[in-house]
């Protein structure tokens, strides 16, 4: 993977820093910063059209500035503090909605090159100048735009500094990075958790025996992981890395085409592509660039297990795993209960079912159970996809006849209503090691047709690792996909 710059088929925002940006229904918004003067301009980048607009802005405009604060809540767009002209310090806010701006009846710190970020309706403030380096932290209610008490609990806390990120994740804070007033690094990472009791929030800070000695980086989150570009230490950094908080290890990427270094550029997520513009390296930058995130975590199906967890073998073969007597087959010799399929009737254990289903742990053992029930009709069940249920509910390994797509798909059903995760993942792996050019609109299409949405997901992965044109997936229709053929297509754009 690589970074590639996008080539608009017409002019941007221009060169600035202290900008910032942040993605709405598939486009890229920029508000303001800095270019020689104060600025508050309001751009938007549309990616179907590869086209910058300019947005007419109504109501109360805010004032020029850079290095603000700009985030989206419940799909309305807000820009917080920053510094004008004359060193004047902000701790306003904004939202913007229907192309009108409306200033929200709050004062906050006056503050700029602060950081923050929003998560369950709340906006956390950190840091940065007000005449001096701050340590503060704000918390603002944004279901009524009103300002918890805030209250640290702990003798260690982060220290005051300025062009740092902080970022929401899992109900806690996570700080990284930043200077001071003389610019000297402030290489520290800090975690926070907090509780809210009425209009209280506690906060406890804990430091990380790990550091990232830069400033003025941006940092997005994707997929568990955070991604910081940029910054500066003794040079202006293009280096991209990743930051894995479980378990607390910070990488640096290794790519082939680089965009120019910088700090105090603005980074946002479309799709699974981290999108930057601007900043400043000795100039200021007006380049639109991209980078396409990989999908781990969010898609573990990509991840290749120590072992195969299935095996095939022949219909003959699957077929000859039973016993058969008196009309029953059976996997082991011992059963006490019947169960009919739609075209074969086994005999079951049902304590071995009882401990790998949930579907027959209530059946048999719940608050309704039925705990002499010795026959059961499930004549709507494909008598094939039983049979891999029952032998692995013997051998908790997934064994089974080589099936056509919608046979397996038909099995993932069947693992939904017995409640059988463990085989469920199983075959869904079994069917990802499957796709490829050939397989993958039918398998993307019946995901789509059986609501299974991890090999949804999954699809649009190997879309991205195989690097397929886009005739080949005009069918499909996700919207992670539809993002990714966006970014591609402006790619592709750009390469001719």
């Amino acid at each position: 993977m690589s970074w590639i710059t996008i080539n608009s088929q017409n002019k941007g925002p221009g060169g600035r820093w202290g900008h910032n940006s942040v993605a709405l229904d598939d486009k890229l918004y920029i508000f303001g910063g800095y270019d020689g003067n104060y600025l508050n301009d309001f751009y938007c980048y549309d990616f179907d059209n590869n086209l910058w607009q300019t947005i007419f802005q109504e109501g109360q405009v805010p004032e020029p500035r850079s290095n603000h604060i700009m985030f989206i809540n419940n799909g309305t767009i807000y820009i917080q503090g920053g510094g004008g002209i004359s060193k004047t310090r902000f701790g306003d806010l904004y939202s913007f909605n229907n192309k009108t701006w409306m200033k929200q009846k709050i004062n906050l710190i006056p503050r700029t090159y602060h950081t923050g970020c929003v998560g369950d309706n709340k906006l956390f403030i950190y840091g940065g100048e007000s005449g001096r380096d701050l340590d503060d932290l704000e918390i603002v209610d944004l279901n009524n735009i009103t300002q918890y008490i805030v209250k640290v609990e702990c003798y260690v806390k982060p220290e005051s500094r300025r062009f740092a990120t902080i970022q929401y994740y899992k109900n806690q804070l996570i700080l990284i990075g930043g200077c001071t007033q003389s610019y000297i690094n402030t290489p520290s990472i800090y975690i926070a958790n907090f509780i809210e009791k009425d209009n209280q929030i506690n906060i406890t800070w804990s430091l990380l025996q790990m550091q990232f000695s830069k400033w003025g980086q941006s940092c997005i989150q994707f997929d568990d992981l955070f991604y910081i570009f940029g910054g500066r230490d003794d040079k202006d950094s293009d280096e991209l890395y990743s930051f894995d908080l479980q378990d607390h290890k910070i990488q640096m990427i290794n790519n082939e085409n680089k965009v120019k270094a910088r700090r105090k550029h603005s980074a946002s997520l479309i799709g699974n592509s981290l999108v930057i513009y601007g900043g400043f390296n000795g100039k200021y930058q007006n380049d639109l660039c991209f980078y396409e995130l990989p999908l781990i975590n969010s898609v573990p199906l990509s991840v290749e297990l120590p072992s195969k967890p299935y095996q095939e073998i022949s219909q003959y073969k699957f077929e000859n795993q039973f016993q058969l007597e008196n009309g029953v087959h059976f996997y082991k010799e011992q059963y006490d209960c019947l169960i009919q399929t739609d075209e074969k009737c086994y005999g079951v254990n049902k304590s071995v079912l009882i401990n790998i289903s949930g579907y027959f742990r209530e059946l048999f053992n719940g608050d309704y159970a039925e705990g002499q029930l010795l026959q059961l009709d499930l004549s709507f069940v494909d008598h094939i996809a039983f049979g891999i249920v029952l032998i692995f509910s013997y051998e908790n390994n997934l064994i089974l006849p080589i099936l056509n797509k919608e046979e397996l798909f038909r099995l993932l059903e069947l693992c939904d209503y017995l409640d059988m995760i463990q085989l469920k993942e199983k075959t869904q792996y079994y069917i990802a090691q499957t796709v490829d050019k050939n397989t993958i609109q039918e398998i993307y299409k019946l995901s789509v047709e059986h609501q299974n949405n991890q090999l949804q997901h999954f699809c649009a992965f190997k879309v991205s690792k195989l690097k397929m044109p886009l005739q080949e997936i005009d069918n499909i229709q996700s919207q992670q996909v539809n993002n990714m053929k966006k970014i591609r297509k402006l790619s592709i754009v750009n390469e001719l």
